[in-house]
């Protein structure tokens, strides 16, 4: 038996295998942007599916993980809140109050689109999970690299007081 035809098809196989696997690395069909796109998109529709998440017409994903008889705070004015929110393409924290030890006090106008959309139709006291697409967060262009574009945040808010609030 003739070892040699064997050798060389195993040859052939592991070189086409090492030219693939570095053409699918460098000269990749999507480029960043776009493969975070699909990812986040995907990640969205299977997050849409699980108990208890709504979604608003933007596309906003939410669910209460403590409910209160608080009041809604007027997103014109200041609001205070604890939050922790994390970028699901990188896993990494973007910015925590938790982790300063004390909740944040800003205007809502100051933040991210999904944040002035989400926290107005939470009442004081109450506890959220906010589930931003992109196009609510920061875009194409992300954050440095906590951030990267195109990405989904997830923020879980606790809105501990309002300067002025709404029945």
């Amino acid at each position: 038996m003739n070892a040699r035809p064997l050798v060389s098809k195993i040859f052939i196989l592991l070189t086409s295998l090492s030219i693939v696997g570095c053409s699918s690395q460098s000269n990749s069909l999507y480029d960043q942007k776009s493969a975070n796109a699909i990812k986040a998109k995907h990640w969205l529709s299977l997050n849409a599916k699980r108990e208890g998440v709504m979604q608003t017409e933007s596309g906003l994903q939410y669910r209460i993980l403590k409910k209160t008889d608080g009041c809604y705070p007027d997103d014109g004015y200041k609001v205070k809140v604890h939050y922790k929110m994390v970028s699901v393409q990188s896993k990494s924290v973007v910015d925590s109050s938790y982790d300063r030890g004390q909740p944040s006090e800003f205007k809502l106008s100051k933040t991210i689109k999904g944040w002035r959309e989400g926290v107005p139709m939470m009442r004081v006291g109450e506890v959220w999970e906010l589930y931003i697409p992109s196009d609510l967060g920061y875009g194409s262009k992300g954050l440095g690299r906590d951030v990267p574009p195109n990405s989904v945040l997830v923020s879980q808010v606790h809105l501990v007081s309002a300067r002025r609030c709404e029945s």
